[in-house]
């Protein structure tokens, strides 16, 4: 707050005394006086004037500022407050973190000793097992050792036997084969002597038709015995070809079934039928 006497008020005072003053002088003087006057000091009137409202605003101003300072001294103090406030709970906090640790840290190093009573215990017992464990794998390594050097001659053994064995199975099959290629070749070449005889026949036959024909209507009589018995020759031609070719697949297919081997016969079956499908064409 303001005092009574301050400078505002002194101011103000002196404006009003020489605003009295001036109205006074002035009461008994024309207005072309007056104009004169004013004219003349119309610069410090204007300062005047502005001296005035500057006043006024400072007026205004100073209690505002005034008014802040009180706030501000109050949030001050409220803030000390708080403050001293806050200290003590701190305080008393860090007093009661301060305890509670310390007994933690009691607990954790007994807890630290105990523990490591029991490592130490833990320690030798695991000493003792591991020592144990050496020797048990000292023994199953020896006994080891011992059965793999059994197993290795008992495997050289069976390997020896199976080479063995296999080598005679192979020298067998590769006489069945041979046998079986002496065969073929004796059933190819009488095949082919029953082909150039039946070649023959064919051409013979062929040369007979062809008389046949030339001779014509002359000798019809004679042609039409002879054509009976073209066509009986070739009827017991084309049976004696069909026994023939019957025969063969028969004689093959029991050599074959003689050898009781699957591979064989899944090798040789496929020609037979093969052989036999020519020979009946050529014969019909």
């Amino acid at each position: 707050m303001f005092p009574i006497f301050n400078i505002h008020n002194v101011l103000l005072l002196v404006l009003f005394i020489i605003s009295a003053l001036i109205f006074d002088n002035f009461r008994h003087v024309n207005l072309e006086v007056i104009k004169s006057f004013l004219l003349e000091n119309i610069q410090y009137i204007f300062i005047f004037v502005c001296q005035f409202i500057l006043w006024y605003k400072t007026g205004k101003t100073e209690k505002a500022i005034s008014a802040l300072s009180d706030d501000i001294y109050k949030l001050h103090k409220t803030f000390q407050t708080e403050t001293e406030k806050k200290e003590k709970a701190i305080s008393a906090l860090s007093d009661d973190i301060y305890r509670t640790l310390e007994t933690e840290i009691k607990k954790i190093k007994t807890d630290i000793l105990t523990l490591g009573e029991t490592f130490k215990t833990d320690a030798k017992k695991a000493e003792k097992d591991i020592s144990i464990f050496k020797d048990d794998v000292s023994k199953m390594c020896e006994t080891s050792q011992n059965e793999t050097k059994k197993i290795e001659k008992e495997i050289k053994n069976e390997i020896k036997q199976i080479r063995e064995t296999f080598q005679i199975k192979i020298k067998t099959i590769e006489k069945y084969i041979s046998i079986l290629n002496v065969n073929i070749n004796q059933i190819r070449e009488t095949f082919q002597t029953g082909t150039k005889k039946f070649e023959k026949d064919i051409s013979a036959l062929k040369n007979d038709i062809s008389k046949i024909r030339e001779s014509g209507q002359k000798h019809s009589s004679q042609a039409g015995s002879n054509l009976s018995l073209t066509t009986n020759r070739i009827s017991t031609i084309q049976n004696s070809g069909y026994s023939d070719t019957e025969t063969l697949r028969s004689d093959f297919i029991a050599l074959v079934d003689q050898r009781s081997k699957r591979e064989t016969r899944g090798y040789f079956t496929p020609m037979l039928h093969a052989l036999t499908e020519e020979i009946s064409l050529s014969f019909s």
